[in-house]
């Protein structure tokens, strides 16, 4: 058994979790932008109406409020395509509805349609087959006969971020705000795209922006509260989250990340208390599985390592809800090595069999996993090595993202500290505190536990 170590004072919740951010998963990107009724072929007009009161609360990340008006533009006029989209691209992959409207827009006519309206069908039926090739001879397509689109142009920028070709990302948006300067969601991804190459000040920037000609919206608030969180300012952060909720009482991302601020402070009871509120307004189901990560980081905090350990085999693990990085820590901290290389196996089991499929950190998740535990066999060496994927394989782009990189570069210190590189370590520690001091503050102070110590 490992020798038991001083309780952590402020722990952080460093868990890799399964909930989706709004922000991350660009959902809103469907439709953004608010055309003109004129723009829709669906009849009546007041489908149209629906269908642009749909595009506004799009734009604003309202999602549930989008979906509404998405299906009640279905209603008064069923065979209309785009409303038949919009819903399909709102509903959980495991509804029937969705699995019925897609039968019905496979079956669309694309020449009873316009251009605008047969390319988004086109685009989003290839996406849901996964070919990302047709999509992107579709997309290039459109763009020739159409190169100022704001549909396509914005798919053609989200597609460099999400290939994380941030310089050409940058460019494509600044073009498309040139072009629509109302496009105000463009100033957030240009917001995310300074900020996951640590451009931090230029982030701030572009968040102060879009909160500025966007004032009485939630996301502007929240996008900012997001990178503040990041930088460790947690009361500024705290401010503009809860500016975000008082527009907006349901913004599940906000409350995502009050928790995160709440657990980087070691408040657990902070943290219990912004989940609760979220699960009262049905903010949006990915708070389930930060319930399940506070219920590990209870026990974390309590350093009930053999309780922890067991967490690998609750349902907030078999349902895949969230990473199994604190029962992996739990196992290593009560010296389960055998347990430990168990949870790894599985992880990476699963890994293989989702192969393209899986969050998009898993395999960095695995090599984590991997370093910590050669932290406990006493090989720093191989830790680091391990560590240093993970690092290399992380930007900032997002709360979640730069709190993982956050803990992987302490974690890496600490291998190299191990090592006698104690000139590396400090440099490597100096660089984190430039982004957050507070994670060094907690690992200069022996808050941050790691095995083999």
């Amino acid at each position: 058994m490992m020798q038991k170590i001083a309780a952590p004072r402020k722990g952080i919740l460093l868990g890799i979790v399964a909930a989706a951010a709004v922000l991350a998963a660009g959902l809103w990107a469907l439709f953004a932008f608010a055309g003109r009724g004129e723009e829709w072929s669906c009849e009546p007009e007041a489908a149209r109406q629906e269908i642009e009161a749909g595009l506004a609360a799009n734009r604003k990340y309202y999602g549930n409020d989008a979906l509404e008006h998405f299906e009640r533009a279905l209603e008064l006029s069923p065979d209309c395509a785009i409303a038949q989209l919009a819903v399909v691209r709102r509903l959980p992959w495991t509804s029937e509805k969705r699995k019925d409207l897609l039968v019905k827009l496979e079956q669309v006519d694309l020449g009873t349609l316009n251009d605008r309206e047969a390319f988004l069908v086109r685009y989003h039926l290839a996406g849901i087959d996964k070919e990302p090739a047709d999509q992107g001879a579709i997309l290039d397509a459109y763009l020739a006969r159409h190169p100022k689109d704001p549909y396509a142009l914005e798919y053609r920028c989200e597609n460099l971020w999400a290939a994380e070709r941030f310089d050409e990302g940058e460019a494509c948006y600044e073009r498309l705000l040139y072009l629509n300067p109302n496009w105000v969601v463009a100033q957030n991804r240009l917001g995310y795209l300074a900020m996951a190459r640590g451009e931090f000040a230029k982030a701030e920037d572009r968040f102060r922006t879009y909160r500025y000609v966007a004032p009485d919206q939630a996301n502007p608030h929240d996008s900012l509260g997001e990178l503040l969180v990041l930088r460790g300012r947690y009361q500024e952060a705290q401010d503009e989250l809860d500016r975000a909720l008082a527009i907006r009482s349901d913004f599940c991302a906000s409350y995502e990340h009050l928790i995160f601020l709440h657990l980087d402070q070691g408040d657990l009871a902070g943290a219990r208390a912004a989940l609760e509120r979220g699960q009262q307004q049905g903010a949006c189901g990915e708070l389930r599985a930060l319930a399940c990560e506070l219920d590990s980081f209870a026990l974390y905090r309590e350093q009930d390592w053999p309780a922890l350990a067991a967490r690998w085999r609750t349902p907030c693990h078999s349902e895949k809800l969230v990473s199994p990085w604190l029962p992996h820590l739990g196992a290593l901290m009560e010296g389960d090595l055998d347990l430990a290389r168990t949870i790894e196996a599985q992880v990476a089991a699963a890994h293989a069999e989702h192969a393209g499929k899986e969050k998009e950190n898993a395999p960095l998740d695995l090599d984590l996993l991997q370093g910590l535990r050669h932290l406990a066999e006493g090989d720093p060496a191989a830790a680091e090595a391990s560590l240093r994927r993970v690092d290399a394989g992380l930007q900032y782009k997002n709360l979640s993202a730069g709190r993982f990189k956050l803990y992987t570069r302490v974690a890496l210190a600490e291998a190299l500290r191990r090592q006698g590189k104690a000139a590396d370590a400090g440099r490597l520690l100096d660089e984190v505190a430039s982004v957050n001091p507070h994670y060094v503050a907690l690992y200069r102070d022996g808050d941050l536990p790691f095995p083999g110590a």
